[in-house]
């Protein structure tokens, strides 16, 4: 029973740092000092169904949602194909693409790492090149399935996030500590992503961004804490998709001297967002314990600030174990409401500011996260390298709340609604 547990943990501490272990040697027999190949790779085939009418599931806040009658097989799928090359004792490197439903299938963006590693002493190493987003525990390899318990990083923790690697660089220090190993990573860059606005898609970069990871791991504890912040890039006056609506309401100042205010509510540009989490992971077969807290702190009304966090409980029975999960996302904001003025004899105008003030209105409403979820689950180690899960979440949802779904009509009235889900993870 606990042979599988301890191989599971190893494949996950390898998985975060490169996949599988980087640098395999070059066989003997050939005589050279050629530079040493390894090609290895993760995917899931899933299927996922929820949501309503009005409100799509979606993994992350990148994705085009689940809506109710939909057996999604797009949300959770995907393929990770990685080569790692070791150029000399001390200079390697990595690049992985993961295949997967984007909004832009652009080559580019398909590839998540493409990274040089050079190992100034056992305590020092530099990375340059795009590098997995150390944010939370599990950013840096939330796209492999097989690394983790659940079906996916929990929704309320991890979706609000949808950034998945930066273009920099980060320095690590390590050193042992008591029984275990302490680290410390410094790093800065930029990063990016495309979303769905309307019937378009637009990009947001952030830039620059600048992080610090404090973490501390031993055979059955796993401690860290992460303090970064970004900006909205300068070039990007508005959030994705809002141009328009902040065009338009230049030009009813005269009518609506409020438009000033909300349209500077609007504005993207130079706004810094910062993120911060604590976490612990406790593993001693049969039982494995994880739990996270983090806070984003935002200058945007239409990125609020959030307080978010969860915690997970499994049991292991063999080559299943069985958890349960609570998460919880909470937004930080007052609600902004928006009440254009009625003009008695311009009644057409009148009309104009309504709909406009329901559309801005409407904007703020779907950008408010706040829900909490139950998630119960079951995972079957097949083999060494293949995971089987299932999982059924019930999720509540605020009033005006709905920012992690999908939404169609922002919805007035608390929401229940369940998520239903089964993929098979395998690593090679």
């Amino acid at each position: 029973m606990g042979s599988i547990l301890r191989k599971r943990r190893l494949a996950s501490a390898l998985l975060a740092l490169a996949l599988l272990q980087h640098g395999a040697t070059a066989s003997a027999s050939d005589g050279l000092n050629s530079p040493a190949l390894r090609f290895s790779g993760f995917a899931t085939v899933g299927a996922v169904k929820g949501g309503d009418d009005n409100l799509g599931f979606r993994r992350d806040l990148a994705r085009t949602g689940v809506f109710d009658g939909d057996a999604d097989w797009a949300m959770d799928s995907l393929l990770g194909l990685q080569l790692d090359l070791r150029l000399t004792e001390k200079l390697d490197g990595a690049v992985q693409m993961v295949i997967r439903d984007r909004l832009d299938d652009a080559l580019e963006n398909q590839v998540e790492w493409a990274f040089l590693r050079y190992r100034f002493s056992p305590d020092w190493t530099l990375r340059v090149g795009r590098i997995g987003l150390d944010v939370y525990a599990l950013s840096e390899y939330r796209n492999v399935g097989f690394s983790y318990l659940w079906v996916r990083p929990p929704v309320e923790f991890y979706a609000p996030v949808a950034f998945y690697s930066f273009d920099g660089l980060d320095l690590t220090w390590s050193r042992p500590l008591g029984d275990g190993l302490f680290r410390a990573k410094l790093y800065g860059g930029s990063t990016g992503n495309d979303f769905e606005v309307g019937d378009g898609i637009s990009s947001l970069t952030l830039e620059p961004i600048i992080g610090v990871t404090l973490g501390w791991e031993s055979d059955h504890w796993q401690l860290r804490m992460t303090m970064s912040q970004t900006e909205v890039e300068e070039e990007q006056e508005y959030f994705p998709g809002l141009q328009p609506l902040a065009d338009a309401l230049e030009q009813v100042v005269l009518l609506w001297p409020e438009a000033t205010n909300l349209q500077a509510n609007l504005k993207a540009e130079g706004s810094k967002i910062y993120y911060h989490s604590i976490g612990a992971a406790y593993t001693n077969a049969p039982w494995q314990v994880q739990a996270e807290v983090g806070f984003i702190d935002s200058q945007l009304d239409v990125y609020p600030a959030l307080l978010n966090s969860y915690v997970s409980i499994g049991r292991q029975f063999g080559a299943v174990t069985v958890y349960g999960m609570l998460a919880d996302s909470d937004n930080q904001n007052e609600r902004v409401e928006v009440e254009p003025p009625f003009i008695p004899f311009l009644p057409v105008e009148s009309a104009q500011l309504a709909f406009l003030g329901q559309t801005l209105q409407t904007a703020f409403d779907n950008a408010s996260m706040d829900q909490s979820s139950l998630s119960l689950g079951m995972r079957w180690d097949v083999r060494y390298d293949t995971a089987l899960k299932v999982q059924w979440d019930r999720t509540w949802v605020s009033a005006y709340g709905s920012g992690l779904w999908d939404t169609k009509v922002a919805p007035e009235d608390d929401q229940i609604l369940d998520t239903f889900t089964i993929n098979l993870n395998v690593i090679f």
